[in-house]
């Protein structure tokens, strides 16, 4: 018995950069997820030196604790940006598998 024949792949054009398919893209999409809550868990606990005034009051170091500070918040806008993105994109594929398949040529 012959193996069916399965439609070719749908693929979405995605940030203008080139076309993917819906496997391709929800396990990119995947690794950023668990990339993005990696770096906001170890920025939560990552220990943060107490800043004295005097001689710790050097810019560069206030600058990286704020940074240090900000990276959980920044991490969860970005993660926000993402699931939006996603559900664009996702709608997406879903409209081009709903167009009729022209005949091959």
């Amino acid at each position: 018995m012959p193996a069916p024949v399965r439609p070719p792949a749908c693929k979405v054009k995605v940030w203008g950069l080139g076309t993917v398919t819906r496997r391709a893209y929800l396990v990119a999409q995947t690794l950023m997820l668990v990339l993005g809550l990696s770096v906001i868990a170890v920025a939560v606990w990552w220990p943060r030196p107490k800043l004295l005034d005097g001689a710790d009051a050097v810019p560069l170091k206030r600058a990286l604790l704020w940074l240090l500070d900000a990276i959980p918040w920044l991490g969860l806008l970005f993660l926000a940006v993402e699931v939006v993105e996603t559900t664009l994109v996702l709608r997406r594929f879903a409209r081009q598998e709903k167009e009729p398949q022209g005949p091959p040529g």
